[in-house]
C-alpha cells in the first residue's frame, strides 16, 4: 500500500456512533503465516502489526542474553546462563560474599578474580542510580544528583585502574549510563570517546555505550547512524532505539557515516523496520551489502506479513489493510478491492527477488522457499504454490509448525486453483480444514473463495462455522460486501445468517436447505462439524426464504416456506386494522395476534377479494391491503415481514427492498386505490391523509438534511397540499391529530 501508520485511530464516519464498536486494526488483518515459527526471538517485537510496537519479547527458556554469553565467556565457559542471570539480574550488593552458592561467584572466589568481584559489587551499588528519580516518593533529587556525579568518577577512576580489558569497559559503561540519568551529554561523550570510540572489539558493552551516546547525539544523520548499529546488535536497546532513529533524514546521508558493508546494511536495517510500507529496495541493499545479515530474514518474514495484510484483509474481507490511511469516508468497497492488483503486483516483484536469492544454509532455505510458496499464492500461482509446498513438506517431516502452516496454504490453494462454478471440497481439502478448524480466519477465507467461484452454498455453511470471540476480538471475523454503500449502518457481517439475509438470493438460500436436509445424519466428523450450527437453522432459513419472497412482493411464492417454518413463533398486531403510533379506527370482533404465515394469507385473500370486478367494497379492501403493506415497513408494527432486526432512519442495508421498507411505495399503490374506488368525501380524504403520510416518509428516506436534521417542509409534500386545497374542512382535523380516524374510516358508506 502507499501510505501507511504506525498509530491508528478509529475516525468515525457519518454512520458511526461515536461510543460504539467498529471493528479496526488487527481485528480485521488477515495473517496466516506466523513468524514465531522461524525463531527470530531477537526480532520480535517489531513484527508487522497495526498495534503500536511495544517493548517485551517472550524468549524462550533458553535463550542467553549477550550480556550473559560474555560473562559465560569471561569465566571460561565454567557457568551456566542461569547463574550469570541470577547474580545479574537478581541478587542484591549483600549477597555478593564467598559463601555465596551462586556458581558464577563460587567460580570468581575461587579463582580469587577480585578485579570481577569489586566490579560487581561496585555495579550493585550504583542501581539506584539507574532511574530520572532515586526515589520518587520521597523526592530526594537534591541528593540523587551529587551522588550519581561522585560514583561517575568513581567509575572512571576505576577503570583507569582495571588490568582487565572487559572490566575497564564495563566501569566506562556505568559511568556513561550514570551520566546519562544526570543529564550530561557532554560526559558521556567525552567517556565514549575516551574508552570506545576507536575499539575493534565491538561486543555488548561497547553497543550498550553506543546507545547513551546515541541518545546525546544532536546531528540527525549521525545519531541514526548510531541508532542503526545499537539496533543490530544490543537486544535489550532495540525497542527504545528505533524510537531515535529520524525518518525525514535522508538515508544517503546516514550511510556517509559507515565504514563498513555490515555499518551500511545495518542501516537499511533499522530504515526498513522502521518503514510500514514497501521495503523490497531495502532487502535488495542489504542481501548486496551482507548476504547472511541475521536482519534480513526477519524484514523478508515482514514483508509477507504486509503482503498477506494489503492483499488477503481486501481480498477476503473488503476492509482496508490494517495499517491503511485513509478512513471509510473516503474509500469504497469497490475501490478497496481494486488496489489489491497494485499489491499483488508488488507481490510478483518480491517472488522474483527471493528467487534469485542464493541461501547460505538449510534453515535460511526452508525459511525463503515458505515464503515463496506464500507469496506465489499471493500471486495466484496456485499450482506452482502447491508444488512449492509439497516439495518443502517432503524436507521438514519433523517441523510441526511448519507443515501446520504449510497446510493453511495448501488448503486455500486447494480451493483458488479450482475453475469457476465446478468448485466443491475434495477430500485432502477437507482432512485438512477439520484439522485446522479453530482458525477461523481461514475458514472464512476458504468460504469466501468458494463464494467467488460461484458456490455460495458451500461458502454459507462454512460462514455458519464460525463464531466470534466478543472477548477477544482478534479471534473474530468481520467483513463487507461489494455492495455496500459507505453510509450503511452497520456496513459489516460477523455472521452468515446476517449475510445471507441481506446479499443471498431465495435461490441461493434454498439451496442452503437443500443441502441442509441431504446431510441431517451423517457418520463422518467433517460432516457433522461443517453442518452442526446450521442444521439447527433450518427453520430460520425456511423463514429467511419466505421473507426474502417477501421483499419482492412474491406472496404465492413466500407462502408455503412460513407454513414450513416456526412461524407462529412470531407474532404481530394486526396489521390490516391497526397502525403504528394511531388510535385504533376500525373495529375489531376479536383480537388476532398474526404471523408471518397468517398475514401472506390473509394479504393473498384480501388481494383476491379486491381484484374480483365484482366486489363492492373495494375501497376497504384495498385500505387494509395498504395498512398491511404500510405496517411491513420501517414505520408499522409488524416490519418483522422485512427485517429480522430494529432499524431507523439513516440506518440503511443493501437488502433489495430498501426504498420500499423506507419509502412506502407499495401502501401508498393501495391507498390511492382505495382513494380511486372510495364513494365518500371523508373516507376520500382519510386516504389522502394516509398517501401524504407515506409521500413524507418517503421524502425524509431521500433527503439527507432531513434525516440527521429532522427537518420536514410539509409543502414538498403535494398530497398534503391536495387534501388542504380540495378537502380544506377536513384538514386540520386530519393533520393536527388522529383521533377522527374513526369517524372518517366509519363514513366509507
Amino acid at each position: 500500500m502507499k501510505k501507511f501508520l504506525v498509530f491508528i485511530t478509529v475516525l468515525s464516519s457519518n454512520f458511526l456512533i461515536a461510543c460504539g464498536f467498529y471493528p479496526y486494526g488487527e481485528e480485521l488483518r488477515f495473517s496466516f503465516l506466523n513468524p514465531s515459527i522461524f525463531n527470530i526471538y531477537d526480532f520480535a517485537e517489531f513484527n508487522y502489526s497495526s498495534n503500536s510496537n511495544y517493548p517485551g519479547i517472550k524468549y524462550p527458556t533458553n535463550y542467553i542474553f549477550p550480556n550473559n554469553q560474555l560473562w559465560m565467556k569471561y569465566c571460561k565457559n565454567k557457568v551456566d546462563n542461569i547463574s550469570v542471570s541470577d547474580l545479574i539480574d537478581e541478587m542484591s550488593l549483600k549477597d555478593i560474599h564467598s559463601k555465596s552458592t551462586n556458581k558464577m561467584l563460587k567460580y570468581l572466589y575461587q579463582n580469587k578474580d577480585l578485579e570481577a568481584i569489586a566490579y560487581l559489587k561496585f555495579a550493585k551499588s550504583c542501581e539506584y542510580g539507574n532511574t530520572w528519580i532515586d526515589d520518587p516518593w520521597e523526592r530526594h533529587e537534591v541528593i540523587t544528583l551529587p551522588k550519581r556525579i561522585k560514583q561517575v568518577e568513581k567509575a572512571i577512576e576505576l577503570s583507569k585502574k582495571c588490568k582487565s580489558k572487559e572490566i575497564k569497559l564495563r566501569y566506562a559503561f556505568l559511568a556513561i549510563r550514570m551520566s546519562y540519568y544526570n543529564q550530561n551529554n557532554v560526559k558521556i561523550k567525552t567517556i565514549f570517546k575516551d574508552n570506545f570510540e576507536l575499539t575493534n572489539d565491538k561486543n555488548i558493552i561497547y553497543y550498550w555505550s553506543l546507545y547513551f551516546r546515541t541518545l546525546a547525539e544532536k546531528d540527525n544523520s549521525l545519531r541514526n547512524f548510531y541508532a542503526a548499529q545499537v539496533f543490530a546488535h544490543a537486544v535489550d536497546k532495540r525497542f527504545m532505539v528505533l524510537q531515535q532513529y529520524d525518518t525525514n533524514t535522508a538515508i544517503e546521508e546516514v550511510l556517509k557515516h559507515a565504514k563498513s558493508k555490515e555499518e551500511k546494511a545495518n542501516v537499511y536495517f533499522i530504515a526498513g523496520v522502521k518503514k510500514h510500507d514497501k521495503t523490497l529496495d531495502y532487502l535488495k541493499k542489504i542481501n548486496k551489502l551482507q548476504p547472511n545479515h541475521k536482519g534480513l530474514n526477519f524484514l523478508l518474514l515482514r514483508e509477507i506479513n504486509k503482503i498477506e495484510d494489503w492483499i488477503f484483509t481486501p481480498y477476503y474481507s473488503l476492509f482496508q489493510p490494517s495499517l491503511a490511511v485513509e478512513t471509510a469516508e473516503d474509500i469504497s468497497t469497490k475501490r478497496v478491492f481494486n488496489t489489491i492488483e497494485y499489491d499483488r503486483k508488488y507481490a510478483k516483484e518480491l517472488l522474483n527477488f527471493i528467487r534469485t536469492k542464493k541461501h547460505q544454509t538449510s534453515e535460511n532455505l526452508e525459511l525463503w522457499n515458505t515464503c515463496k510458496a506464500i507469496v506465489l499464492f499471493a500471486t495466484k500461482e496456485h499450482k506452482n504454490s502447491l508444488l512449492e509446498i509439497s516439495k518443502l513438506k517432503k524436507t521438514v517431516t519433523k517441523n510441526e509448525a511448519l507443515i501446520h502452516q504449510l497446510e493453511i496454504f495448501e488448503a486455500l490453494n486447494l480451493v483458488a486453483e479450482q475453475k469457476y462454478d465446478t468448485a466443491f471440497i475434495t477430500k485432502r481439502l477437507e482432512t485438512l480444514l477439520f484439522k485446522h478448524k479453530e482458525n477461523k480466519k481461514l475458514i472464512f477465507a476458504i468460504g469466501k473463495e468458494f463464494e467467488l467461484k460461484n458456490n455460495t452454498t458451500e461458502a454459507a455453511i462454512l460462514f455458519s462455522t464460525l463464531k466470534n470471540n466478543y472477548s477477544d476480538n482478534y479471534d473474530s471475523v468481520y467483513w463487507k460486501t461489494i455492495k455496500n454503500k459507505k453510509n450503511t449502518y452497520s456496513d459489516y457481517y460477523e455472521n452468515y445468517f446476517d449475510y445471507i439475509d441481506a446479499i443471498y438470493t431465495p435461490y441461493q438460500t434454498k439451496k442452503i436447505i437443500d443441502a441442509i436436509k441431504t446431510n441431517l445424519v451423517s457418520s463422518n466428523n467433517f460432516t457433522n462439524w461443517k453442518y452442526e450450527a446450521i442444521r439447527k437453522d433450518l427453520s430460520n432459513l425456511y423463514d429467511l426464504v419466505g421473507t426474502k419472497y417477501i421483499r419482492q412482493n412474491k406472496l404465492i411464492k413466500a407462502l408455503p416456506y412460513f407454513k414450513k417454518a416456526n412461524a407462529d413463533k412470531v407474532t404481530c398486531d394486526n396489521p390490516f386494522y391497526k397502525l403504528e403510533y394511531t388510535p385504533s379506527f376500525i373495529q375489531l370482533k376479536k383480537e388476532v395476534k398474526f404471523n408471518k404465515y397468517t398475514i401472506t394469507k390473509e394479504l393473498i385473500k384480501n388481494i383476491n377479494k379486491a381484484n374480483q370486478p365484482t366486489e363492492i367494497n373495494k375501497d376497504y379492501y384495498f385500505f387494509i391491503i395498504a395498512n398491511c403493506y404500510y405496517n411491513m415497513t420501517q414505520y408499522g408494527n409488524c416490519s418483522i415481514m422485512r427485517r429480522y432486526y430494529t432499524v431507523s432512519y439513516g440506518n440503511e442495508t443493501v437488502i433489495e427492498d430498501e426504498k420500499e421498507f423506507f419509502e412506502n411505495n407499495l401502501a401508498k399503490q393501495y391507498y390511492k386505490l382505495a382513494f380511486k374506488h372510495a364513494k365518500t368525501r371523508k373516507f376520500k380524504a382519510l386516504c389522502l391523509k394516509m398517501i401524504a403520510r407515506c409521500e413524507k416518509n418517503k421524502i425524509l428516506s431521500q433527503r439527507e438534511e432531513y434525516v440527521y436534521g429532522n427537518k420536514y417542509d410539509s409543502n414538498l409534500n403535494k398530497y398534503y397540499l391536495d387534501l388542504k386545497n380540495n378537502y380544506t374542512s377536513q384538514y386540520e382535523e386530519l393533520v393536527s391529530n388522529c383521533d377522527n380516524f374513526p369517524e372518517y374510516f366509519n363514513a366509507r358508506r
